[in-house]
């Protein structure tokens, strides 16, 4: 997710907000670890890759958002992996990097300095993080073939991509539905509102 600026967020931020993120984790683990131990057959195997991913995923999301404002000319002042706290953090280049507890979204915060073909250039850096897995999905299934979508009868290492192109595939589109969160910074669009915001807003972020 490509966010205006809340480099001050650490996380869900009220107690209602931890409650909710830890449940449904906590939940979505306990879900997958009794399904795959009471009843095993190896197209679990997706399932259990589709979870695994998500986390380098997220990375790779984030830094498509980079490497696309880096094209477009903007420099990246932060890029953070993750919410909760910090575990990680250091500097490449002049962009500081975070590592979080919590893998599941982040956010690029650019300069945007560069005004000329503003609201082009800021769509194009929205798209990019989603952009990128949907990239990830088309090779894998143009390696795979397209037959094998949802086939469960693949050898192990064909369901482990399926689960990696899946989960890929899901990350992109969650992040392409127009929405936004509310923090403590105001309120954030994610990619897809962002998209819309850039090209069709009062103003480009």
């Amino acid at each position: 997710m490509l966010e205006i600026d809340y480099s001050k967020d650490s996380g869900p931020s009220t107690r209602g907000e931890k409650i909710t993120y830890y449940s449904f984790l906590v939940l979505m683990l306990l879900g997958f670890s009794l399904d795959i131990a009471t009843d095993y057959e190896p197209g679990k195997l997706a399932a259990i890759a589709f979870l695994v991913a998500w986390i380098p995923l997220t990375f790779i999301h984030e830094l498509g958002h980079a490497i696309a404002a880096k094209l477009v000319g903007w420099e990246v002042k932060e890029l953070v992996v993750g919410i909760g706290k910090i575990m990680k953090e250091f500097h490449f280049g002049r962009t500081k990097i975070e590592l979080r507890t919590i893998p599941i979204g982040g956010y690029m915060l650019p300069d945007y300095s560069e005004k000329n073909w503003g609201r082009l250039k800021s769509a194009f850096v929205y798209f990019a993080g989603p952009g990128i897995e949907l990239l990830i999905c088309l090779l894998i299934y143009s390696f795979l073939g397209f037959d094998k979508f949802a086939d469960a009868d693949g050898s192990t290492f064909e369901l482990i991509l399926q689960g990696v192109g899946l989960s890929a595939l899901t990350g992109a589109v969650l992040n392409l539905i127009p929405m936004s969160s509310i923090t403590n910074e105001g309120e954030i669009a994610n990619d897809g509102l962002g998209i819309l915001l850039s090209l069709f807003g009062r103003r480009p972020f």
